[in-house]
């Protein structure tokens, strides 16, 4: 009896990890008394779009690059390879870096998190060393995010 404690506080607290996955490491950022973080979620059902991956990005992040644009809030970013969301710029793979991108100190995995100052905050770059890829997320709001 005295071993199922542990192993269930051990369960529960693997548990509590696993769900807290989509957070990239880095900084902490708050405002408002709110931490806010960079996120990693699926598009909500509500939006429709089975392959979007969204990406929430503090608005200080991208503004400290860009020297423009809200520094407050939250903006984001979607990878939508099959061309399911309505954007007004593209999501896309590229074969090489773009120059002059910024690194952030955002990570997960293979995964970095860099910005274009001339960009304007329209669209993020992640690369993705675990699959050798250049990604271009651009900028997405959409009322469905909300729901």
């Amino acid at each position: 009896m005295l071993l199922a404690v542990p192993l269930l506080a051990v369960a529960t607290a693997g548990a509590l990890l696993s769900s807290c996955t989509d957070r990239w490491a880095g900084p902490t950022l708050e405002e408002d008394g709110k931490r806010l973080d960079v996120r990693e979620n699926a598009a909500p059902k509500a939006c429709g779009w089975e392959h979007v991956r969204i990406l929430t990005v503090p608005a200080a992040v991208v503004a400290s690059v860009t020297k423009q644009g809200p520094a407050t809030g939250l903006l984001r970013f979607a990878s939508d390879p099959l061309g399911e969301a309505t954007m007004a710029d593209a999501y896309r793979i590229d074969d090489t870096v773009p120059s002059g991108i910024v690194k952030t100190r955002y990570h997960k995995g293979g995964k970095e998190l860099w910005i274009r100052p001339d960009d304007d905050g329209h669209a993020v770059i992640v690369l993705d060393s675990d699959d050798n890829t250049v990604e271009r997320w651009p900028r997405i709001d959409a009322t469905c995010l909300d729901e």
